[in-house]
């Protein structure tokens, strides 16, 4: 666990998640509605929030800091290093894998984990098999493991995996459905608006706060 900032990473396996867009939003309320020094390393390969920020260049959007990870060319290690000594909060979007060192280490330094879980018919499976592999190294690097049910529809699969007992995986009571808004940049300002306060995505960010410790 880290012994500065504080490491929360988003991670799964299964593309279409909306790990991505999960991670930024949640960066993007955090960093509107709290006064701490924020950095998102996106570690992702297709580094969505990255580019992201890059279309809002033009339109000289105040935001979070968000440093791209090169796999062939960065040092894992030295970036984790500046991260603890200058933000106090860190949040990860990882690639879809767990296997390699520069992972590892993101995750040995991690306090969270946040697994958004699409529970999809087709998408079940590997949700059981990747919360078996992180569930092992939650053990292992002792982070706090959680799953959030992402894209929420009326489909039996999601009202099955909601009773689901995933090993180590903890979920979230409150849940983001499947709407247009989280699928648009520009929609981003009004999702992470405070001023609803029963919005499904506020009812997110509370739970989030609270599991993760962040006051």
């Amino acid at each position: 666990m880290s012994n500065t900032a504080k490491f929360i990473c988003f991670a799964t396996q299964k593309g279409g998640s909306g790990k991505s867009f999960l991670c930024m939003s949640t960066a993007a309320a955090l960093f509107k509605r709290t006064d701490y020094k924020l950095l998102v390393i996106d570690a992702d390969f297709q580094q969505t929030v990255y580019k992201a920020r890059e279309l809002e260049e033009d339109e000289e959007v105040e935001g979070f800091d968000i440093i791209p990870f090169n796999y062939e060319t960065d040092d894992i290690n030295a970036l984790i290093k500046y991260a603890q000594d200058n933000y106090d909060l860190v949040l990860v979007d990882t690639p879809g894998r767990l296997q390699g060192s520069d992972i590892q280490m993101l995750l040995a330094v991690s306090d969270f984990v946040i697994t958004p879980i699409v529970a999809a018919a087709f998408d079940i499976s590997s949700t059981m098999d990747f919360a078996a592999t992180i569930s092992d190294l939650k053990d292992e690097f002792g982070f706090e493991l959680y799953g959030v049910l992402n894209k929420r529809d009326q489909t039996s699969e999601h009202k099955v995996i909601e009773q689901l007992e995933f090993s180590g995986l903890k979920m979230f009571e409150s849940n983001l459905r499947y709407l247009a808004r989280y699928k648009r940049l520009s929609s981003l300002e009004e999702v992470v608006t405070e001023d609803k306060k029963f919005d499904e995505f506020n009812l997110y960010y509370q739970e989030f706060k609270k599991k993760c410790k962040i006051k």
